[in-house]
């Protein structure tokens, strides 16, 4: 705590010429600031030189103007070549208040350069490494939200986000969209008899077999438990129909990795998108009570809703 309180009054400190120039009134800008600081740098010369003539010699203006006049210029020179140069010195500044406000607005990562051995070289660097871990953190907090951690699936909530862009878009462009709602039969025994573990190995395996077993336009996901669901895009119940039931049969025909396990089943219910739909979860909803009468009927097929 003391060192933290160390830390901030030393930074503090740091910026305190900087705070009582910023309460300046006029000018506003921090360019009008250093244009003024400048300035006032460079002219002191000059006015102190005049200042010298004015009260301390009895030298008048008039019979030094030329030498005066050399000294005006040169000072408006200095002012000037000063003020370029450390308005440029400042652009690494600019550079790095740009990019971050460009990583904040469109997470793009900047490329600042990072050969500089100066203060402004380390301040790059730092920056530069600060952006990388944050977005580092960033995407994989986001992965973490929206994948499924067993099958690498999306999750049920990147589900709904996907799913509801994708439902709004065929709304849109009156395209066609169906869903297949399915999940592995008996699952509940299969936990029983070889226990929790060796089901999680199969929910795994579901989510590579499910990945190989679909088309490159489909999104995937895992609801919950053994459930899974397909929005197959460009599809109307037939055409999903169909490619529920190559899964299914592929299903029957998969090796699983478990021993001693000879078929894994699955049931599927499939729901096509309706006019009357107004949200994806009401073609979800139609595709479950499908996947109920499949189960009803004795599991391990495809059922359509009406």
């Amino acid at each position: 705590m003391h060192e933290a309180v160390l830390a901030r009054s030393s930074r503090t400190d740091t910026i305190t010429i900087y705070e009582w120039i910023s309460r300046l009134a006029h000018p506003k800008s921090f360019m009008g600031k250093l244009f003024l600081i400048c300035f006032f740098g460079t002219h002191v010369p000059l006015i102190g030189f005049s200042i010298f003539i004015v009260f301390a010699t009895e030298i008048t203006l008039a019979e030094i103007w030329p030498q005066m006049l050399v000294l005006l210029l040169a000072t408006i020179a200095a002012f000037a070549t000063t003020l370029f140069l450390v308005h440029h010195l400042l652009a690494p500044v600019r550079l790095v208040s740009g990019a971050m406000e460009t990583y904040v607005k469109t997470r793009a990562l900047p490329k600042l350069p990072l050969h500089h051995a100066d203060d402004m070289g380390l301040m790059m660097r730092n920056v530069q490494s600060a952006l990388e871990e944050l977005d580092f953190a960033i995407r994989t907090t986001d992965a973490k939200a929206n994948v499924d951690f067993l099958t690498g699936l999306g999750n049920k909530r990147w589900l709904n986000t996907r799913g509801a862009f994708a439902f709004d878009l065929a709304r849109r462009r009156n395209e066609k969209l169906s869903v297949i709602v399915f999940d592995i039969d008996h699952f509940k025994t299969l936990n029983d008899t070889y226990g929790h573990a060796s089901g999680d190995i199969v929910l795994k395996d579901v989510g590579e077999f499910v990945r190989e077993h679909v088309r490159p336009q489909d999104i995937v996901g895992r609801i919950g438990g053994e459930e899974f669901c397909i929005l197959a895009v460009g599809c109307d119940r037939l055409e999903a129909a169909a490619i529920a039931e190559r899964i299914r049969s592929a299903f029957f025909d998969h090796g699983f990795q478990l021993p001693g396990l000879a078929h894994v089943t699955a049931s599927f219910g499939v729901a096509e998108m309706k006019p009357e739909a107004t949200t994806l979860d009401d073609v979800i909803a139609a595709a479950d009570n499908a996947l109920y009468e499949a189960k009803e009927a004795g599991r391990d097929r495809v059922m359509c809703a009406a």
